[in-house]
């Protein structure tokens, strides 16, 4: 692959700052990482550097391979973990573990493509993992997205650092469905869905439930659940490395338990109003539970 003297000088600033910027959030080459990545937000400082940015167009999936070769080399003793959802099993009823995309852009891909990982077997809220924790969380996913029997149970245990590089964690923190799961939130359940799952080559016919919000509250009504950023900053519980290029760490515990400590006052912390959502499973039709909405 042929790259331009700009292309070169470019690609060394961008692999120093990577090294700046983790050290400067203190993360060692052992800790346990999980990942989000916007390949886009990585190279944003240099978007008025036109042929630089065409090239980086032209090479994504290059670029992706690039980014995670980085931070391989420098987690050569730790562990990462990557999102791989794929929300396509919703309407395709067929989840590959081995070859169903994954919903989340180029870095997802790349990182499940990529030799050594292993991914959890949910047919939606899949996880892969690379490094020292292969072994030690199960792929077994168990039928829920979150919960005591996911992966997502096992995050503080492993001391894992979500890491968040072009990009805010608040844009990116599925995590928090996890802990609603465990606290309890008013305007989320467990939806049911059915397929097909193919898994050491077999097929089955199996199911899985996604936690998804009521029809009824729609993303108008959300303050955003991922303002949680906001109340990490007030705990003094997320540290930034902004030199051009965007990083945040913050530790799975303190999310956990500032979430937790929200969610236990006000289930409807990360909604726009407190809303009381009463259903009454005497009240259906056609198996449809009716939702009615007080504000």
């Amino acid at each position: 692959m042929i790259f331009s003297p700009e292309e070169k000088r470019i690609k060394i600033e961008i692999k120093n700052l990577f090294l700046k910027n983790l050290k400067k959030l203190k993360i060692s080459k052992n800790d346990n990482v999980y990942l989000a990545i916007n390949m886009a937000g990585i190279f944003t400082a240099y978007v008025k550097s036109e042929n630089f940015i065409q090239q980086v167009n032209d090479k994504k999936t290059y670029y992706a391979k690039w980014v995670l070769d980085l931070l391989k080399e420098y987690f050569d003793k730790g562990s990462m973990i990557c999102p791989s959802f794929s929300f396509s099993f919703i309407n395709k009823k067929f989840f590959d573990i081995k070859k169903t995309p994954s919903d989340l852009g180029i870095f997802s891909q790349v990182f499940l493509e990529s030799k050594h990982t292993i991914r959890t077997d949910h047919p939606i809220h899949s996880l892969c993992i690379s490094g020292k924790l292969q072994k030690k969380i199960s792929t077994k996913h168990g039928k829920y997205s979150f919960g005591s029997n996911s992966p997502f149970n096992e995050l503080i245990k492993h001391n894992i650092k979500f890491l968040n590089i072009g990009v805010p964690f608040g844009d990116a923190c599925t995590y928090i469905h996890h802990i609603e799961h465990l606290n309890g939130t008013n305007h989320r359940f467990y939806k049911l869905f059915k397929g097909r799952i193919k898994k050491n080559n077999k097929i089955t016919k199996s199911y899985c439930y996604d936690y998804v919000r009521f029809r009824q509250v729609g993303s108008e009504q959300l303050k955003n659940e991922f303002l949680i950023e906001k109340y990490l900053k007030k705990a003094s519980a997320i540290s930034y490395a902004r030199d051009k290029i965007f990083f945040s760490c913050t530790k799975a515990i303190d999310v956990h338990n500032v979430a937790s400590k929200l969610l236990k006052e006000n289930s409807s912390v990360f909604l726009k109003k407190t809303l009381k959502i009463l259903h009454d499973d005497n009240d259906t039709k056609k198996n449809i539970i009716k939702i009615k909405i007080i504000k």
